[in-house]
């Protein structure tokens, strides 16, 4: 952004700044940016540096979801991969997790933390919800190998706030086989609209821990 001329990053669109470092007009008019999806996500991203951020934000989430979804159907799924690694060129959006001059990318660690040899994992079924609602997930163990759980509990919570809504599973069996769904939980929503944390702690394996951001919408 600091390269591109002033009077062009106010709106994305073609002839601008926006157009020569692939925002719009890559591969159709709204890709690589796709700002059609910010502004039904997150009408009130207006200015480059709200677009660019929840644009980042969105990357992470899909590419998270989008890993920890190929470990689950393992060995059915034998291998996942994101396009691209890295960017040689400065654009103004791409799908790289690795920018241009090697700036790590919010969704490299979140791809990281997908790929975690054993941790929790939640299933949901979409990114945006009603306020007030509920959001019923799939609470799952990833691991690779057979591992020894004896005692420990999980808790699951929707954060927005101060507020708080937790559910409880606790494991009743010594061993957990490779990729289980342990239980199938429904947690209430937050009466008001914007992000939202979904956190799965497990205090006798914090190293398991998982978080996921996502969206409440009043339609």
């Amino acid at each position: 952004m600091e390269t591109f001329p002033e009077d062009q990053l106010r709106e994305p669109g073609v002839g601008s700044c926006w157009e020569s470092h692939f925002a719009v007009g890559a591969w159709d008019s709204d890709s690589w940016l796709y700002i059609s999806s910010i502004r039904e996500h997150f009408p009130d991203a207006t200015s480059p540096e709200q677009i660019i951020k929840v644009s980042r934000e969105l990357q992470s989430v899909g590419l998270q979801y989008f890993f920890e979804e190929a470990q689950r159907q393992w060995p059915r799924c034998s291998m996942a991969l994101n396009w691209c690694f890295n960017e040689p060129y400065p654009c103004a959006a791409n799908n790289s997790i690795i920018g241009y001059n090697l700036e790590i990318k919010p969704a490299y660690k979140a791809i990281c933390k997908a790929l975690r040899q054993t941790f929790l994992s939640a299933r949901i079924p979409r990114f945006e919800h009603p306020a007030g609602g509920t959001i019923e997930i799939e609470l799952w163990l990833i691991t690779e190998k057979t591992v020894k759980v004896t005692g420990a509990t999980v808790d699951v919570a929707i954060i927005c706030g101060n507020a708080v809504s937790k559910e409880r599973y606790v494991f009743e069996n010594e061993e957990e086989k490779a990729n289980r769904l342990l239980k199938i939980m429904k947690l209430q929503l937050p009466q008001r609209t914007g992000w939202f944390d979904l956190r799965l702690d497990c205090q006798l394996h914090p190293e398991w821990a998982s978080d996921y951001r996502l969206v409440t919408r009043t339609r």
